[in-house]
């Protein structure tokens, strides 16, 4: 029998993550590629309650292992619970979501099992010769690097959240669920205390399909309020050029660009940012990019596909009041059909 081709799936209590559907159908597509089965392994108190939702995306096996209390340490703890699984499937590849929990998951497993790993994949593709080609961005963007992978250890690689698709199997039934024994946990180093307040309850920015955000032109933390009057508008995550972060109006979480949170968005919308090239950097495989800045020669508007010249503070609550009235409108139109 060959190899089997596992995705580390990332919940939120119950629940997979967006970014883990993705890469379960790509780890899904790549097995059958390889004549192989898809599993997944989730970590957590309540793994096994995601074999539904995992079966439909792909998985054809779900490993649940459950040690007391994981859900509430650090990747250190999950790495060497999953080691041992890794070493015993022995699998070809090994899909992780590139978010910040499942990045240092996968550098912890990569050291603990001597294997190699390509992190923050934008493509792959098998090749004639069977051999495993994937691409992604370097240089701030500026340059696409394609990797082979050396024969003979299994592919670790993690995925760019929201350039792949997360599309259910027609007639997929759930997942074969097979209980791990726990592990014996080694030293913890961290333990996870709480959930800011300020990031409860929004979309997360590496998996928000839209993303607006606020620079140095917002003028202060209040000035983010009609930001996230838009962003409730449009259901989007509301974000942040380092500027804005640095100067204290919103936590470094809501951080985008190369120094913070990388998106892929369907759409970004940049209120008061002037472009800088690590901003760039992380907003650049957004598939529409708008912008609204007073300045004509910000370099924002020379890479959004859309822009807008004038004052933030007059633009977007336009921009808002209109996207309300015609969400009203179409409401009015669907109730009256």
């Amino acid at each position: 029998m060959k190899p089997p081709v596992l995705a580390v799936v990332e919940l939120r209590g119950p629940e997979p993550t967006k970014a883990s559907l993705e890469f379960v159908g790509q780890a899904a597509a790549l097995a059958r590629l390889l004549g192989a089965e898809p599993r997944a392994l989730a970590l957590g108190g309540e793994a096994g309650a995601a074999a539904g939702v995992l079966g439909r995306y792909g998985a054809r096996r779900l490993l649940a292992c459950a040690p007391p209390g994981i859900s509430l340490l650090g990747a250190r703890a999950f790495a060497e619970a999953a080691a041992p699984l890794l070493q015993r499937e022995l699998p070809a590849a090994v899909l992780f979501p590139a978010s910040p929990w499942g990045s240092e998951l996968a550098a912890r497993l990569a050291a603990r099992l001597g294997a190699d790993l390509v992190s923050h994949v934008t493509g792959w593709r098998i090749d004639p010769s069977g051999e495993l080609r994937m691409s992604r961005s370097v240089y701030g963007g500026r340059l696409t690097e394609e990797v082979v992978f050396a024969p003979g250890k299994p592919w670790l690689f993690s995925l760019r959240p929201n350039l792949f698709p997360a599309e259910a199997v027609p007639g997929a039934g759930a997942a074969e669920v097979e209980s791990v024994p726990p592990p014996s946990l080694g030293t913890r180093c961290s333990r996870l205390l709480d959930v800011s307040g300020a990031v409860r309850g929004e979309p997360a920015l590496a998996e928000a399909e839209v993303v607006v955000s606020g620079g140095r032109g917002m003028g202060g933390a209040s000035g983010f309020r009609i930001l996230r009057e838009l962003a409730e508008t449009l259901g989007a995550a509301v974000g942040a050029s380092r500027a804005a972060v640095d100067a204290g109006w919103m936590p470094p979480e809501r951080q985008v660009g190369q120094t913070g949170t990388v998106v892929c968005p369907r759409l970004y919308v940049a209120c008061g940012i002037s472009g800088a090239m690590q901003h760039r950097a992380g907003i650049r495989d957004s598939r529409f990019i708008a912008a609204v800045n007073s300045d004509p020669q910000a370099p924002i508007f020379r890479f959004a596909d859309a822009g807008i010249v004038g004052d933030l503070f007059e633009i977007v609550p336009l921009l808002t009041e209109g996207l309300r009235r015609r969400r009203g409108d179409a409401r009015s139109v669907r109730k009256g059909g």
